[in-house]
């Protein structure tokens, strides 16, 4: 189910599937984008949430970020990772990984910058051209959660209630929680965090 808060409550909006959506972005009020079972896509353009073509039907797709309306990440199940280009979702790559939990764009690159996590100890990066994995800290045997601040900063929520901080060049320890999963960063210094308990 999609729901919308119009500033005074939050209400369900039909949503054009019965699928369970995981992933949800909004680029402006009138385009979203959500993800989920079976590799649905709907899309949002300001009045109807509707389904569109899924170059994947089976995996599953857990989450999606957008840099501008024509340039979006969907992630999930085997690693799948597909790109929208503003009139085409494509299969992009699939790295050797159980799933991808989470992808953000880094702001202010124009979409050449990105980090997806899931179930791997390497996180994935995009350069503008490609992903490849990057290692993070020992120890770590999957991550949950990531959200870019800035090509030097980011944060990324693993196994253990642990936090990492990329600083750059790597991913580094930088604290430990009893359970977070999901974090959002308003800022380098203004960061929030939810998880399990």
């Amino acid at each position: 189910c999609a729901y919308h808060y119009d500033g005074a409550g939050w209400s369900a909006v039909a949503n054009g599937t019965t699928d369970d959506l995981l992933g949800l972005d909004m680029v402006t009020p009138t385009d979203g984008w959500a993800v989920g079972q079976m590799g649905r896509i709907i899309h949002w353009d300001g009045s109807t949430w509707a389904p569109v073509s899924s170059p994947v039907s089976e995996p599953e797709l857990r989450a999606v970020a957008f840099a501008s309306a024509s340039d979006g990440w969907a992630v999930g199940e085997g690693g799948t990772i597909l790109h929208w280009d503003g009139s085409t979702w494509a299969i992009v790559a699939a790295p050797d990984m159980l799933r991808l939990e989470s992808v953000s764009v880094t702001p202010g690159l124009s979409g050449s910058d990105a980090w997806a996590v899931g179930a791997s100890r390497n996180l994935m990066h995009w350069n503008g051209s490609e992903w490849h994995p990057v290692a993070g800290p020992s120890l770590i045997s999957s991550y949950y959660g990531v959200d870019m601040v800035h090509a030097w900063d980011g944060w990324a929520t693993a196994t253990g209630g642990r936090l990492v901080r990329w600083n750059g060049s790597s991913w580094v320890d930088a604290a430990r929680t009893d359970s977070m999963v999901a974090l959002a960063m308003a800022g380098p210094n203004d960061g929030w965090g939810v998880g399990w308990g």
